[in-house]
């Protein structure tokens, strides 16, 4: 019988093996944990990398979105030819507002491509272009229907890059030439003219004289009862008489006007002023918002043309009676009421929009038109007006948040809004005074009053801004 004997020999052999087989094992799995947490890690990282990216591009969506909000649809194709280079969708299409007024340098976006350029935010930056939609009757530097497309592209860290792509629409409606939110008195002849040429009352409708000839060229609205409109004309030639359910509506819904009071006009108006004009007599300039530290001296008043300015500490009211002709490009913002008698041309009427926390009078005929694009004054009270105000190529709206009185020839392209302190929840205010108790126009008067000849001229598009994002997409190759 024979005997199988291992050896020690033999046994340290297949440990040896063994070990070796376990160590080779053991550094293939270590390998392969390794490369399987650096591909974990790199896809991670390129996800976080590009989730920046996107976001980062989101930004450029929602900045660019609030800067078309500013401006009004007939101003969209300026958009796209804006900025050095006036081929669109170059990236260079927000980095200058279409109209001086729709917002400042310091809030557009800067020209921008894939290698530089754009707005800096956080590790990264993005880029924006503007191009017009493909809609039957548009072209590529021409907009008709208020459409344009605005890609985004954010640049996050590596190098890592997203791109956004959003329809950006005006929601810009029709409105009407002439809105009041109450009674209107029409003792003298009124037109309003154009494509936007409504006449909108809230309210009673009192006639007599000459303004029993008065002109709606689009149609009369009212929420009051049916009134004697046998001499009210409609048409562009002002010749036709209204037909009742078409061209003159009577108990009509009611198509409330915007609410500009002092908080809104101080939070959304005064950011954009030049000058602002204190209760204390002290005129201060500003810039990007910011209002400097002093006011103006006398000699920076006489540099800037500003030093025929007046103020009457007991009514709280600034004025402008001398006969100079206000300088171009301002915009100014008065925390009291304003009086001006003089001041603008009418041959060539300086770009000038007042905006007031008091009353507003403009008398002796005086002729200005809008610097701040749409509104050519607010008033947080009355206005008292017998004066021209906007030219054809710079429409804008006259708009009191008390009530309005027209007492002579009033030459006006835009649109009228008498709020009469209308207030959200769909009631009116108090007939409130202004600074220094001043009430221009009592509300037991009227809300709007015209003695005196008035012509409105609307231009097409409606003069209210705004737009809304209807779409987007992410741009993946």
């Amino acid at each position: 019988m024979v005997e199988n004997k291992r050896t020690a020999s033999d046994e340290r052999g297949a440990a040896l093996v063994t070990a070796i087989i376990a160590v080779l094992l053991g550094t293939l799995i270590g390998v392969a944990l390794y490369y399987h947490s650096m591909s974990t890690m790199s896809i991670s990282i390129n996800q976080r990398d590009a989730s920046e990216a996107f976001y980062i591009a989101d930004a450029g969506i929602v900045h660019a979105a609030a800067l078309i909000n500013k401006v009004k649809k007939s101003n969209y194709s300026k958009i796209l030819i804006a900025g050095a280079n006036p081929t669109p969708n170059t990236g260079d299409e927000l980095s200058a507002p279409p109209e001086t007024g729709n917002w400042t340098s310091g809030e557009s976006i800067p020209a921008g491509n894939s290698t530089a350029g754009g707005v800096n935010l956080g590790a990264g930056r993005y880029y924006v272009s503007v191009r017009n939609d493909t809609a039957a009757g548009e072209t590529a530097t021409s907009d008709k229907n208020g459409m344009l497309i605005v890609t985004s592209t954010g640049v996050g860290r590596d190098g890592a890059t997203a791109t956004i792509e959003a329809v950006v629409k005006t929601n810009a409606k029709e409105v009407p030439g002439l809105l009041i939110n109450g009674e209107i008195k029409l003792n003298a002849l009124m037109k309003v003219l154009g494509a936007n040429g409504i006449m909108q009352i809230n309210g009673p409708f009192d006639v007599a004289g000459t303004g029993k000839n008065s002109c709606a060229e689009v149609r009369f609205e009212f929420t009051g009862p049916p009134i004697d409109f046998s001499q009210l004309r409609v048409g562009p030639m002002c010749d036709q008489i209204p037909v009742p359910g078409v061209s003159i509506l009577f108990n009509q819904p009611r198509a409330v006007p915007e609410i500009i009071d002092i908080p809104r006009l101080a939070s959304e108006f005064k950011p954009f002023a030049t000058f602002v004009f204190k209760k204390n007599g002290e005129i201060y300039p500003q810039t990007n918002g910011v209002e400097r530290v002093t006011s103006l001296s006398a000699l920076e008043k006489i540099a800037l043309g500003l030093q025929f300015w007046d103020f009457n500490n007991s009514q709280k009211e600034w004025s402008h009676k001398t006969d100079v002709r206000l300088p171009d490009g301002n915009y100014y913002f008065e925390d009291s009421n304003v009086s001006m008698s003089k001041g603008g041309d009418s041959v060539n009427p300086p770009k000038v929009t007042i905006m007031a926390e008091g009353g507003i009078t403009l008398n002796n005929e005086v002729a200005f038109q809008p610097f701040l694009n749409d509104y050519a004054m607010v008033a947080a009270n009355d206005i008292k007006m017998s004066s021209k105000y906007s030219t054809a190529a710079n429409p804008g709206i006259v708009y009191a948040y008390g009530q309005i009185q027209y007492s002579g020839p009033v030459f006006v392209v835009g649109g009228m809004v008498a709020a009469d302190f209308y207030k959200s929840d769909g009631t009116n205010g108090p007939d409130a005074n202004g600074p220094g108790g001043l009430n221009l126009v009592s509300r037991s008067n009227g809300v709007l009053q015209v003695m005196g000849p008035t012509t409105i001229i609307t231009s097409d598009g409606g003069h209210i801004i705004g737009s809304a994002v209807l779409s987007w997409r992410e741009v993946r190759n």
